[in-house]
Parts: structure tokens; sequence; C-alpha cells
């Protein structure tokens, strides 16, 4: 921590003899016109520059903020741009390691409330390293506290305005163009094999909301259906997450049975990206939130007689 002397101090040392008259003279007036200057000094804290994310969401976030190049590693879930894909990649947020974490030489940890295993963060927490830790955000008041605390974290609090501005405008246009009736809804992805349908507390039963749909099911999380208990929900609207779009065709190919749900026969299967169910409610599941409304709105008008 720097030390300074005050305008008093230097006032009350006692007088030294030099032989050189005039470049005393001309410290003590500069100390005497800096004393008058700055009468006061507050010094705040850095900014953080050398900034990890361990979420694909909360990466977003950063990026969003007009910080990419703060960034020195993140997530193995973290979608980068071309040039940034340099950046260490520090493997599984789950499954961090404290060595390769210090080895960065961050000043600023961003992470997930799902990151760990405890012993990896230990050691940047011995180090004095800000470790800020971020719950999921599964609506958008959540995303938005998210928002406010990486901005603050960064000292960026008008980027943070700007990005919380954004927001609202996104909200505000997904929700003019939801349906005027809730329709009965499933968000169905591939786990190992096994067909997962999102339930409460989790970044799909988001997005279901986002598009002003209601969650066929009532339970936490994700659980296993076949696709003969898929058909039993019979949902109006089937959201189905995969990597490769469209990919409605090909899961009606692969599970037929589907095809017999009310949602096949009003066309109105659709496929959301899985990267924007990463880390809850994201950037990029309110992209995707208006992309599939506007694929809603198609098949709406194509059914219209």
């Amino acid at each position: 921590m720097l030390r300074f002397i005050s305008a008093a101090a230097v006032v009350s040392l006692p007088p030294v003899r030099v032989r050189r008259a005039r470049p005393a003279a001309w410290v003590s007036g500069l100390a005497a016109v800096l004393s008058l200057l700055l009468p006061v000094a507050v010094y705040a804290d850095a900014a953080p520059q050398r900034v990890i994310s361990t979420d694909a969401a909360i990466t977003e976030i950063v990026i969003a903020l007009g910080a990419a190049d703060r960034l020195v590693g993140v997530d193995d879930t973290s979608e980068l741009s071309a040039d940034q894909e340099g950046l260490p990649r520090l493997g599984y947020h789950r499954a961090l390691s404290g060595e390769g974490l210090l080895s960065l030489r961050p000043d600023q940890l961003l992470v997930s409330e799902h990151a760990g295993p405890p012993q990896a963060l230990a050691p940047l927490q011995a180090a004095a390293v800000p470790v800020l830790r971020l719950p999921g955000a599964y609506d958008v008041a959540q995303l938005k506290s998210n928002i406010r605390l990486i901005a603050a974290a960064l000292a960026l609090p008008q980027a943070g305005e700007q990005l919380l501005e954004d927001i609202d405008n996104r909200v505000e246009r997904i929700h003019r163009y939801a349906p005027p009736v809730a329709p009965r809804a499933v968000l169905l992805r591939e786990s190992n094999g096994q067909l997962r349908v999102a339930g409460r507390d989790s970044a799909g039963n988001a997005l279901l909301a986002l598009l002003g749909a209601e969650n066929a099911v009532d339970y936490s999380g994700y659980r296993s259906f076949t696709a003969e208990g898929l058909l039993a929900l019979n949902p109006e609207l089937l959201v189905i997450a995969d990597e490769a779009l469209p990919a409605a065709e090909q899961w009606l190919n692969r599970f037929p049975l589907l095809r017999y749900s009310r949602a096949a026969e009003a066309q109105t299967v659709i496929s959301v990206h899985s990267r924007a169910l990463v880390g809850g409610l994201s950037l990029t599941a309110l992209s995707e939130a208006q992309r599939l409304l506007a694929l809603m709105t198609q098949a709406q008008q194509a059914a219209a007689p």
C-alpha cells in the first residue's frame, strides 16, 4: 500500500541547511502546490485485468460487457470467437484444478454455484484471489442480478447498465410475440441414450417460460422418459435440444410415436441449440427464444384456415 505524507507533516519538518537555495525552494514550492491541488487523495483498487470464467453463461456476460480481452482462461463449455480460441481451457467446471487456475495468475475468478471441487478453489482463496460465485439463472430476474454482480466485479458499471437495458428490450420483444394462450409444452434432450425432460429449476424450464409456454411436468431438474411416456404427456409444443439444427424431423424419425402427439399434428415440434441450455438462462437462450417464437408464429400461420 502506498503511503503519503500530509501537507501538515511537510510544513512541520525542521529546516535543513543546504548550499543551493533555489532547488530547495523549488521543491518546497512544488510540495505547497501539490498540497493545495490534492488536499484529499482517494485510491481505489484497480479493475481486474486477468479474469477466469468457469461457466458458459458467465463467459457470455463478460464478453457482452466488452471485457473479452481480460479473459485469461475459460471452462470447456464456454463459447469463444475465432480470435479468442487460443485461450487456455480449464476443463469441466465441476472438475477444476487449483494448480491450473493459479498458473494463469488471475486477479478475479468468476464461477457458478456448481464449480468445484472445493479443494480446487481453496488455493485461490488462500492466495487472496477474489472469487465471485454466482447462482444459476433460471429466470430473467436472476440473469439480470448476475449481470450486475459481474459488472461490479469488473468495475464496468456503465457497460452493465447498457447490457441490462438491452436485456429489458429483448424480453419485451419476446413477450410481445408470445402466444396469447400458454401451450402445454415439453423440452426434451438426449443424454447417454436416454430421453430427458426438463422440469422446474432448469434452463429448459426457463426457456419454456420465455416462450410463454406451460411446462407439462411438475418436478425439479431433469428426468428420463420413454417415447410412450412422452406421448402420454401429449404436449402441444415440443422443444428438442440438440447440437445439430434443425433436429425436429430427425427426432420424429427416430421416435415415430411422437408423430402422434398434438405438437407433431400442429407442426409445433421445434429445435433449440443445446448450448443455449448450458449454465442456466443465458444471453444465448434469449436469442434462441426470439428465433423459436418466430418459428412458432410461422407454424400457427401455416395451420390457420
